[in-house]
């Protein structure tokens, strides 16, 4: 893959918590934080992401430049909430698993040096994150020459 080129695909904003009946973790700081009181039922959600998903994730290329990510989010409904909170998680989850697949090399600030987030609007069928990943060259700020 060369500089320049771009992926685009979608992910979920919730996953099924269960097996058996209709039971919806929304990816966001806050649910996050409660789950992470209980190390097994976190990773547990983590690899249910990383199956819900895996069909996108398999598209993809390896990618070794740095990248540069956005997420572009679309609600459920008109309830207000921060971007943040659902953007931190859904990015440290599909991170992790773009890692894990071999995808991506690392998601440290040498491989990943560069994200943005940004509202979509509201998909009352189709809640969502867009993920665009571009291959770029990044030096950083204070390493630059004038």
């Amino acid at each position: 893959m060369a500089i320049g080129d771009t992926h685009q695909f979608s992910v979920p904003l919730k996953l099924n918590k269960t097996k058996t009946k209709e039971s919806w973790f929304y990816l966001n700081l806050n649910n996050f934080i409660q789950a992470s009181k209980n190390f097994a039922y976190r990773n547990s959600l983590k690899q249910k992401y990383s199956e819900l998903i895996r069909g996108e994730v398999e598209k993809l290329p390896q990618i070794r430049n740095k990248v540069y990510v956005q997420y572009t989010i679309y609600g459920k409904d008109a309830r207000r909430f921060d971007i943040p909170n659902v953007y931190t998680i859904v990015d440290k989850f599909l991170m992790d698993v773009l890692v894990k697949r071999g995808v991506l090399l690392e998601d440290d600030y040498m491989h990943y040096p560069v994200s943005m987030c940004r509202w979509g609007g509201i998909d009352r069928e189709n809640p969502r994150a867009d993920v665009l990943i571009k291959e770029i060259e990044y030096t950083a700020v204070n390493e630059r020459s004038e």
